[in-house]
């Protein structure tokens, strides 16, 4: 996504209900489409932001759990450093 997509997401994110129906109302059908594409893209990228913290947050508390263990805990401190 460039520059000016992300300019007209920021748009599309940031306008009054007004605004994007007047916005809607006054362009082509071609518009609409683009619009819908960035929504989508932007929609997908939020969702692999949350798929890679789920999968930190569940790397986290597996590390958590480990280091519960006396031996793991070693271990690890031993790979860490």
């Amino acid at each position: 996504m460039n520059q000016h997509d992300k300019d007209n997401l920021n748009f599309l994110l940031s306008s009054s209900e007004e605004v994007l129906k007047d916005w809607y109302n006054s362009v082509e059908e071609d518009d609409h489409i683009y619009a819908q594409e960035l929504l989508q893209a932007y929609s997908l990228e939020l969702q692999e932001m949350r798929d890679q913290k789920d999968l930190e947050d569940g790397f986290e508390e597996q590390l958590a759990k480990m280091s519960a263990f006396p031996l793991v805990d070693s271990l690890l401190s031993k790979m860490i450093h």
